[in-house]
């Protein structure tokens, strides 16, 4: 069984690297637009990267307060967030500028491979964010 310490330094190394890895590409995608101003996929992934930084923060304030609700807000990001990655993986390995691809055993593994690292992903995080809120809710209880 892991401590609730221990949940709670996973949540903090969690928040700082997504808000530092969103930071970064919301700055990799400004640049791009500024050189590119017809490259509308430059926008969208500022707007996901500013996202991605609100509620890394939101999340961040939540351990730090033991607020359930921003952890349960983060939480719901997540799925959210997780399911256009996945709809994007998909149509990004399916189709290319329109025309539809011809899938190889190449593709085909690197697909699989893409789908595994974002499922991973997803499921260590909301391991993560589960036991906070169990702990949280758990030391709410106890305080009453």
């Amino acid at each position: 069984m892991v401590s609730q310490g221990m949940f709670r330094l996973l949540g903090y190394i969690y928040s700082i690297i997504a808000a530092i890895g969103s930071t970064i590409q919301a700055g990799s995608c400004l640049v791009k637009s500024a050189v590119d101003e017809r490259d509308s996929s430059s926008s969208i992934g500022f707007l996901v990267a500013i996202s991605w930084v609100i509620f890394s923060i939101i999340l961040f304030v939540g351990i730090k307060t033991d607020n359930v609700s921003y952890l349960e807000a983060h939480r719901i990001f997540l799925f959210v967030a997780t399911t256009v990655n996945l709809m994007y993986v998909i149509l990004a390995c399916t189709s290319v500028k329109g025309s539809v691809v011809q899938w190889n055993v190449e593709m085909t593994l690197t697909f699989l491979l893409m789908v595994t690292v974002v499922l991973s992903i997803f499921g260590f995080v909301l391991w993560v964010l589960n036991g906070l809120i169990k702990y949280v809710t758990n030391d709410l209880d106890n305080d009453i």
